[in-house]
Formats: C-alpha cells, sequence, structure tokens
C-alpha cells in the first residue's frame, strides 16, 4: 500500500487490520472473515498513534498484537515473525510499516537482494492463507511522490498493489480539500477495476487522545452509506473491454484506422 506522505496509508492499513479483527465487511460490501492480526509498526508511537487508531477504527484489540521491536525479515528476523504468528495462532494478517524498514540489509542492494529476502513472506502466505501488508512510506526528502519508493522489487514480488492517491477529480482545489482515492496498481489475483474514495476524520478518544481514522465514501456522493450498521461504497461500473467497443465500433463496416 503505497502513496505520498499525509495521504492517509497508515490509516487506511489500520481499517483493514480492524476490520479482519472483527470480521466487518469490507468497504465494498463482500463479506468479511474474522482472523487475528498483527500490527508491526516500527515508526509511529504505538501508544499514542497505533493502538487509539485502532480503536478509532473499530478494532477488536483482543484479536490484535501490536509490536515495535525491529528486525530485519532478510537478516534472521523472518524466523522471529514465524515463531510469533504460530505462537498467537489464527492469524489472518501482518501489518508491517514502514515495510522497508524490514529490509534494512537487502534494500540498499536493490532488486535482487530485495527479492531474496522477501520470496519467505510470499511463500508463507500463500502457505497459509494470509496476508502481509506492507505500508510503502515515501523517502523524507520526496514526500511529494505519489508512487512506492525502493527497489522495484517490492513492487513486483507482491501480490497486489494499491495506491493511494487525491482525486483527480479535485485538482482544481486546495490540496487540503481533496478527496482521496485508492486505485489498484497492481492486482495479481483479482480485477483492478473500480476505486474506493475516502476521507480522514479527527475522533477524540478517552484521556485527550486526538486521532484519525477513515471514513469510506460512496463513489457517487460525498456521503458515507451504510448497509447493515457498516459503512460500504458503490464502485463505479468498469468500461467494456477493447475487444467488445472495436466489435461495436466496427458492427456497420470498416472505419480507418486513424479514425479508431
Amino acid at each position: 500500500l503505497g502513496g505520498r506522505g499525509g495521504i492517509g496509508k497508515s490509516q487506511t492499513g489500520i481499517d483493514i487490520a480492524a476490520r479482519v479483527s472483527t470480521g466487518r465487511p469490507w468497504p465494498t460490501g463482500e463479506a468479511g472473515q474474522v482472523g487475528n492480526v498483527i500490527v508491526w509498526e516500527v515508526e509511529d508511537d504505538i501508544e499514542r498513534t497505533t493502538v487509539p487508531r485502532l480503536i478509532a477504527a473499530g478494532a477488536d484489540m483482543s484479536r490484535v498484537k501490536v509490536t515495535a521491536d525491529h528486525s530485519d525479515l532478510g537478516n534472521g528476523g523472518f524466523e522471529d515473525l514465524v515463531s510469533l504468528i504460530e505462537g498467537i495462532g489464527g492469524v489472518r494478517m501482518v501489518m508491517l510499516s514502514p515495510f522497508r524498514k524490514f529490509f534494512e540489509q537487502a534494500d540498499p542492494q536493490g532488486n535482487l537482494a530485495v527479492r531474496k529476502a522477501m520470496q519467505p513472506l510470499v511463500d508463507y502466505a500463500s502457505s497459509r492463507q494470509m496476508t502481509f501488508l506492507g505500508i510503502m512510506h515515501p523517502p523524507k526528502d520526496k514526500e511529494d511522490r505519489e508512487a512506492f519508493g525502493g527497489p522495484g522489487a517490492y513492487f513486483d514480488l507482491s501480490r497486489a498493489a494499491l495506491s493511494c492517491i487525491h482525486d483527480p477529480e479535485d485538482r482544481k482545489k486546495p490540496l487540503a480539500q481533496r478527496r482521496r482515492i485508492i486505485v489498484s496498481a497492481k492486482g495479481n489475483l483479482g480485477p483492478d477495476t473500480g476505486i474506493l474514495r475516502y476521507t480522514t476524520v479527527g475522533v477524540d478518544l478517552p484521556g485527550g487522545l486526538h486521532v484519525s481514522r477513515i471514513d469510506w465514501l460512496d463513489a457517487r456522493a460525498d456521503e458515507p452509506r451504510t448497509q447493515g450498521g457498516h459503512r460500504t461504497l458503490a464502485l463505479p461500473k468498469p468500461r467494456p473491454p477493447a475487444a467488445e467497443w472495436l466489435k461495436e465500433r466496427l458492427s456497420s463496416g470498416p472505419v480507418p484506422a486513424s479514425v479508431v
């Protein structure tokens, strides 16, 4: 899950983790499946930021393990992660943030080293039918870049990649007023059509803590929709495949290629 700084990547990851911990439906309306979650956060303060964000997102904290212990998964740390997962049991998702921090030895060596370091995660996730969600933070000197940072292997080896960006329809508005959307940058496991619109809202928690959480917006309006007590999102219909469009365009006879 990648995107520019301040776009709401971490809150989105937290929202996903909260839904897994409770089995609530996904923002698109599909049914969820409950499971235990590990949130491994090595940048944000877990007591003042990560845990309050999980609470604000409605997580079942009895199913969430939050840790800040730093470990290089490409340099002996993967075995420790597996021990943690199997010690908890029933883990369906592990959120790693920031993802590149877990591959500090391999990262500067480039694609081949990152691919070798990541492969055990890919294989383990596949064998256990679980998800590793990596939050990709751009370099601090490139906070305005709406892209995935680091060697391309992070993107290439992932089964799916989602990008958080500002809604192009709001490009004439000041940055602070633009809506945010999630689009599929890569999808090996399903269709990559459709977008999810969202915004971040402030939440006051007991103890004087103020955090933010994700509010999902309807694809056709800026108001959250409610179905069965949970916010859902109506996705726009995908465009017809190119082959079908071309067949219809040529149904009345030949058309010059320059016109097509």
